[in-house]
C-alpha cells in the first residue's frame, strides 16, 4: 500500500514532526536568548547545537525514512496475509494483482471478414477505456501487436482523456517495429497522464488494424493487463461461413452477433473466437 505524506491530517503531521519542530526551535531560541556572559553558556550553546542537528536530522529520516518503511512493511505483511496457506509462488501472484494501477474497461472488439483469394482478411476495430486506480497520475502509451506472419497492418490509433480531443496515430505517424522476426508491434506513441480514478478521467483507445489468415482458423484477444468486460461483434462474414467466440460465463444468444465476457480478466488470459466453414447440407 503506498503511502503519501500529503494525505495526512494536520494532528498527524504534528505527532510525526512536532517532536523535531519543537527540538530546532529550543536550539535556536537558546542560541539567540541565551547571553553569552552567563555561567556555563558554553555547555547551553553546545546543548542547543545538538538540538538543532537532532531536530534536522530527525526530520529528514522521517520524512525520506518513513514512507519507505511503512511500504516495505505493508508489502510484507501483504504478501503474508493475501491467500495464505497457498503455495508462495500464488501469494506472490496475489499480491501482485492487488497491486494493479491501471485497468482496462468497456472493451469492444469488432470484426470484418471477407476473403480475399484463398486467405480470410480480418479487419479489426477495438476500443478500451484505461482507468487509473493508483494513488498518484500514471503515464500511458497504446500498443497494439500482432504475429508477423499474418501481415498485421496498424491503420489507425487514437487516444485521450475522455472530453479532449483525442491525438491520432495514421500512415507515417504510425510507428511499428519487428521483434525476432516474430511480432510486429506499434511504438513510440507519446506518453500522456492518467489522472487518479477519484478525479473521475479516464482515456479513451481505439484502435484499427488488419492482417491475412488462413480461410479456417482462430484470432485470440490476449489481455495485458487486467480488465473488466469484452464484448465481441460479429459485423461481417461471407457466405458460407460461421463464427463464434467462446471463454468464461460469455453471455450469447441464438443468432446474435455479439458475444460478453463480463470478465474479470488478469494479465494473460485471452478470449478466443473462430471462423469456419459451414456444414454443407446435402
Amino acid at each position: 500500500m503506498p503511502f503519501y505524506f500529503r494525505t495526512l491530517e494536520v494532528k498527524e503531521w504534528s505527532k510525526m514532526f512536532g517532536p523535531f519542530i519543537g527540538a530546532l526551535l529550543s536550539g535556536g531560541l537558546i542560541r539567540r536568548f541565551y547571553p553569552a556572559a552567563w555561567s556555563s553558556s558554553t555547555t547551553f550553546y553546545a546543548l542547543a547545537d545538538a538540538l538543532m542537528v537532532a531536530g534536522i536530522i530527525g526530520g529528514l529520516l522521517e520524512v525520506f525514512s518513513a514512507r519507505l518503511m511503512i511500504e516495505r512493511v505493508s508489502r510484507d505483511l501483504a504478501e503474508e496475509l493475501v491467500g495464505r496457506g497457498l503455495p508462495k509462488e500464488l501469494r506472490q501472484h496475489i499480491h501482485k494483482i492487488t497491486r494493479t494501477k491501471l485497468v482496462w474497461s468497456n472493451n469492444v472488439k469488432r470484426y470484418r471478414l471477407s476473403l480475399v483469394q484463398d486467405r480470410m482478411l480480418l479487419e479489426l476495430d477495438g476500443t478500451s477505456e484505461i482507468r487509473n486506480y493508483s494513488d498518484s497520475k500514471e503515464e500511458y502509451s497504446p500498443k497494439n501487436m500482432e504475429e508477423a506472419f499474418y501481415d498485421p497492418e496498424f491503420l489507425r490509433i487514437e487516444y485521450g482523456l475522455d472530453g479532449d480531443t483525442p491525438g491520432v496515430f495514421t500512415g507515417n505517424k504510425l510507428k511499428t517495429e519487428v521483434i525476432e522476426g516474430r511480432v510486429k508491434k506499434t511504438c513510440d506513441l507519446p506518453k500522456i497522464d492518467i489522472p487518479v480514478d477519484s478525479e473521475g478521467r479516464f482515456v479513451q483507445v481505439h484502435h484499427v488494424w488488419r492482417m491475412t489468415m488462413p480461410l479456417e482458423y482462430t484470432d485470440v484477444t490476449y489481455f495485458g493487463g487486467p480488465a473488466i468486460g469484452l464484448t465481441i461483434i460479429l459485423e461481417q462474414i461471407p457466405d458460407g461461413f460461421d463464427f463464434s467466440a467462446t471463454g468464461e460465463s460469455v453471455v450469447h444468444a441464438e443468432d446474435s452477433k455479439s458475444w460478453f465476457f463480463p470478465g474479470p480478466f488478469i494479465q494473460g488470459q485471452h478470449v478466443r473466437v473462430r471462423w469456419f466453414k459451414k456444414p454443407s447440407q446435402d
